[in-house]
């Protein structure tokens, strides 16, 4: 998701907010289904500026929300260098 213009603590609230709401949904069948997402935040300029480079630090912030469990919204510039 790209949200041009948007600051880090906005563009967080955005992600925990679809978070929230795909958690929230349920799908009927044999049996109840639920589903969660892991999302990362990576913003220009303050993890990067280059293209490649935020999708790398977005990419990296996405992984580490997965091995914390799932159903996360992890900042990248947390785990910038960081072994985790």
């Amino acid at each position: 998701m790209v949200l041009p213009g948007k600051e880090q603590a906005e563009a967080y609230r955005v992600a925990e907010q679809i978070r929230r709401r795909v958690a929230e949904q349920t799908f009927a069948g044999e049996a109840r289904l639920s589903v969660t997402c892991s999302l990362g935040v990576a913003t220009s300029p303050s993890d990067a500026t280059e293209r490649e480079r935020l999708i790398a630090c977005d990419d990296q912030a996405m992984y580490v929300a997965k091995r914390l469990g799932r159903n996360h919204v992890s900042l990248a510039h947390e785990w910038e260098g960081r072994e985790f």
